[in-house]
């Protein structure tokens, strides 16, 4: 239920049921399916913008699967809290969270998660002005997403290089990459679900946003 309220954009919703799935686990003692329901908490509270709040919930988190011994759980954790340090604005922190990280996944050999840190790297990368570093990082997530096979990862890195080439008024080639963004997510790959729709940044809709964003 917590899960499908998370999917339809009830986060409201879903946090009430998470919490209650936490203490339902709390009561049983589970400590692997405990973090797991910490962690669920800690994702709705970061999708409702929550980040204050969201942080010591990570903090929380990591802290139980670095002791379960979840790699997984740490490397996605890691990745998490750089998403957070990022939306309060600390670029330094975000970036020292999304190298530990990529660092977790390697270990892991976790191609999908490998090519989700990358892209995420590069997307701090421009944040931070390098605009370089950020074309190399998206090529290899891309490259990696293809390796595995995840074409949902490929789209939402082609729709981050269309961003940057915006930011940097090269309107033409923004719009051959979000159109190819576009094209990708219908041809290939499931609707996005509200959730995945709030939580990506900025998935162009139509080959046409990056360009109206430059004429605002």
């Amino acid at each position: 239920m917590a899960v499908n309220a998370r999917n339809r954009g009830e986060l409201a919703v879903a946090s009430l049921l998470f919490e209650r799935c936490v203490a339902i686990w709390k009561d049983l003692g589970d400590s692997a399916d405990i973090a797991r329901a910490v962690s669920n908490l800690a994702n709705v509270t970061k999708l409702k913008g929550e980040y204050a709040r969201a942080s010591p919930i990570y903090d929380e988190c990591l802290t139980m699967f670095r002791k379960a011994g979840d790699g997984a759980g740490v490397a996605w954790t890691l990745n998490y809290q750089g998403d957070v340090a990022r939306e309060k604005a600390d670029l330094v922190a975000a970036r020292s969270f999304c190298e530990q990280s990529l660092a977790a996944f390697r270990e892991l050999r976790d191609g999908w998660g490998i090519a989700s840190a990358l892209c995420d790297l590069a997307s701090l990368s421009g944040d931070l002005g390098n605009d370089a570093a950020a074309r190399r990082l998206y090529g290899e997530s891309i490259q990696m997403f293809l390796d595995v096979g995840h074409k949902r990862g490929i789209a939402r890195a082609l729709e981050c290089l269309a961003l940057s080439a915006a930011a940097q008024s090269n309107a033409e080639q923004s719009l051959r990459l979000a159109g190819a963004a576009a094209a990708l997510r219908q041809r290939l790959c499931p609707p996005l679900t509200p959730t995945d729709n709030q939580g990506w940044r900025r998935p162009w809709n139509s080959p046409a946003e990056p360009l109206a964003m430059l004429q605002v």
